[in-house]
């Protein structure tokens, strides 16, 4: 089970699924949350996995953290998780979960090494990036442009901003616009999940933000303006889906470069 998206990028699932026949993998079956493409939503792949005979199921993330989705979304037990769906079902023999990332695989985590060592040599070692943190310690008041991190594979900028997020600096308070790959994510809260369940908190509602792609599609996602405490360290920020459940997430913000 991947993530899936509405973006026409989805006909990687598809081909994907493709690979896998060829290679002789006529027992593995592509699946997203999203549903996106149709052929991957939950109910398709039940059907699929029942047409070609198999009775024993394993779900498994595709997805490098086995995070929000693998553990709630796969393996929960609400009646809509694909664990609950399989089983309902009737369908199969047995229906068992695996919660484990694509991270964990050695052979992804070369491929990311790998990665990583050849985008720092594309840019550069900085010599300076200590006096470079010291600059941008303190930014004048304006408008920047700056890289949104996040710890999850899930709640980050959207595909078509290339990680890139919105600062304004107001009378040295900052805040960051960040515009999010769907609508999934209703509310956001500038602290920890536990106190964004007590009385009173104060939740960050969602702007409706229209994001371009590049082949000319347009959608409509979710939006939030996020206070940001300091430059370049990481900071708490929780967040609850349509699920109802609140979860914790560490973000930072670094990079800033004036907008033009």
């Amino acid at each position: 089970m991947g993530h899936g998206t509405s973006h026409t990028a989805k006909v990687s699932y598809s081909q994907m699924q493709t690979q896998m026949e060829t290679l002789g993998y006529s027992n593995v079956f592509i699946g997203t949350v999203e549903g996106e493409p149709e052929e991957t939503a939950c109910e398709e792949v039940i059907q699929a996995v029942a047409d070609a005979g198999y009775t024993k199921v394993i779900l498994r993330p595709l997805m490098v953290v086995a995070g929000d989705h693998a553990n709630n979304d796969m393996a929960g037990e609400d009646e809509d998780s694909w664990l609950s769906m399989f089983n309902a079902s009737g369908l199969f023999e047995s229906v068992d979960t695996q919660i484990e990332g694509m991270g964990r695989i050695e052979a992804i985590q070369e491929l990311y090494i790998e990665h990583t060592a050849a985008a720092i040599e594309s840019l550069g070692a900085s010599d300076d990036a200590e006096e470079d943190a010291t600059e941008t310690a303190a930014l004048a008041d304006g408008v920047y442009t700056v890289n949104f991190n996040t710890d999850s594979s899930m709640f980050h900028v959207n595909e078509a901003l290339d990680g890139k997020a919105t600062l304004t600096v107001e009378n040295g308070e900052m805040t960051v616009h960040v515009t999010l790959v769907s609508q999934s994510i209703v509310n956001l809260y500038y602290g920890l999940a536990a106190d964004a369940e007590t009385e009173g908190a104060e939740l960050i509602e969602p702007t409706v933000d229209t994001v371009n792609y590049s082949d000319g599609m347009t959608e409509e996602v979710y939006g939030f303006d996020i206070p940001v405490p300091a430059l370049d360290e990481e900071f708490d920020v929780a967040l609850i889906g349509t699920k109802g459940v609140w979860y914790d997430h560490k973000v930072s913000v670094t990079d800033p470069v004036a907008a033009e």
